[in-house]
């Protein structure tokens, strides 16, 4: 049996409009209640479901919201992010409660409304002594309508009270407002919308301008030029798209420009999925892939839950209108011809800075930002997949881990999070992994 709903996740390549179309779906569908944990129990539901034998019955874990002032109660059946954090707010280990709700629901509607009804326990101080505080904190629920039936809804997510709520049509709308107002006054055409995905867990939005480019130069492949989709970094372009890109190439190159175009990346999740982060992104002509630059010229992000609970919700409304100033700042740094030409230049430096051996390279790495075996094989899987045999400059070490980090973006995305900061920071401190002489 199937533990809970999956809601609709949706992708795209361009389609400002089915994106747009999607962020006002999502905007009917969503219900905050933030309400006292004792208002909510747990229950399960018989629904039937068709299989090849016919129709069977099965049982289904949801929750049981109360309303205040006697109003018909809402019935929610969490996603799975739902009850991961479900299981979070209760001590039952996270194996325990996916086994009870797929085995015996009746246990998990035991465990779940005994949990739900008992008061949170922490240590304060009195007067010199530590005493033990039980308290019931009231919780955001994040629900969601199910289709058109409007008596139904799922659980998205369970969150402190005072989580900061950034809804994703808001931070689309503020992003694109941005960058076609930096790109205006610099006398250029609007930002392309390239890749883009809304799930259950996190959005992601990729743009970039063909107007806006930087010029590697010395790298030793020269640039490709027509269409070319070698199936890496995830963006497809079209012929149109690969048109403009080319006509940036001067008209007396002779394949040894190397140009790097403009863009920047917004990742965000609404149901406490990770940081809301604004990223500079790179698009090379040479491959016409999508590659992280690494550079934290532009990066915004969100303070974690434990700064949130010490703030009022008014207080939350007014850091969110200065979150969105931010967000607008970064998308104009990252779209700014001499911001954007500086980065470039910034990292062109390290072309001609010899580095250790890429075995010694992703070892420094690792132990420098405490990240696991397993990184270091992909970090070494990327340099050998993106950087010529021979290599070994503080360039191609950069190279390998914005790689690596496009590579897990989809099925890792704090992951990919982390590598491009570890790029960032090798840029900023390339002595670490330098030869010595």
């Amino acid at each position: 049996m199937k533990l809970s709903y999956d809601l609709p996740s949706h992708t795209g390549s361009g389609d400002l409009e089915r994106l747009a179309a999607v962020l006002e779906d999502q905007k009917s569908r969503k219900v905050d209640l933030i309400t006292d944990p004792r208002n909510v129990t747990a229950t399960v539901l018989d629904e039937d479901v068709v299989t090849e034998d016919g129709v069977s019955v099965v049982e289904k874990p949801a929750l049981n919201f109360m309303m205040p002032g006697g109003g018909d109660p809402i019935i929610a059946v969490p996603t799975n992010n739902g009850h991961r954090q479900i299981s979070a707010y209760t001590p039952m280990p996270a194996p325990y409660y996916e086994l009870v709700g797929r085995e015996a629901p009746d246990l998990w509607r035991e465990n779940v409304s005994h949990w739900l009804a008992k008061p949170r326990r922490r240590k304060v101080r009195r007067r010199g002594e530590t005493v033990i505080k039980e308290e019931f904190k009231p919780r955001l629920w994040r629900l969601w309508k199910l289709g058109e039936n409007k008596d139904r809804y799922a659980v998205r997510a369970v969150l402190s009270n005072r989580y900061r709520v950034i809804d994703n049509e808001g931070l689309v709308m503020t992003a694109l407002d941005a960058a076609r107002d930096v790109l205006h006054e610099q006398g250029f055409a609007p930002p392309i919308l390239r890749n883009w995905s809304v799930t259950e867990r996190r959005l992601s939005m990729f743009l970039w301008t063909p107007d806006v480019f930087g010029d590697l130069s010395r790298f030793d492949e020269p640039p490709a030029t027509g269409w070319e989709d070698n199936g890496r970094g995830g963006i497809n372009f079209s012929r149109e798209d690969v048109a403009r890109m080319d006509a940036a190439v001067p008209p007396d190159d002779q394949g040894g420009s190397d140009l790097v175009f403009a863009g920047f990346e917004i990742r965000h999740s609404e149901t406490g999925g990770g940081k809301l982060l604004v990223t500079p992104k790179g698009l090379r002509l040479a491959c016409r892939n999508g590659q992280g630059l690494g550079i934290n010229v532009a990066q915004v992000h969100l303070e974690g839950e434990k700064e949130e609970a010490i703030l009022e919700r008014d207080t939350i409304a007014a850091a969110n209108r200065v979150l969105f100033m931010k967000v607008r700042d970064a998308v104009r740094a990252c779209f700014s011809v001499e911001r954007f030409g500086s980065l470039i230049r910034q990292i062109g430096e390290t072309r001609d800075m010899e580095m250790v051996e890429p075995t010694r390279f992703a070892d420094v790495i690792v132990a420098r930002d405490g990240l696991s075996e397993d990184v270091k094989k992909s970090i070494l899987a990327a340099y050998r997949q993106d950087v010529s045999p021979g290599r070994h400059t503080v360039f191609d070490g950069y190279q390998a881990l914005t790689a690596a980090a496009r590579d897990c973006a989809e099925s890792n995305p704090g992951l990919a999070d982390e590598l491009e900061a570890s790029a960032s920071n090798l840029i900023k401190r390339p002595r670490m992994v330098m030869v010595k002489r």
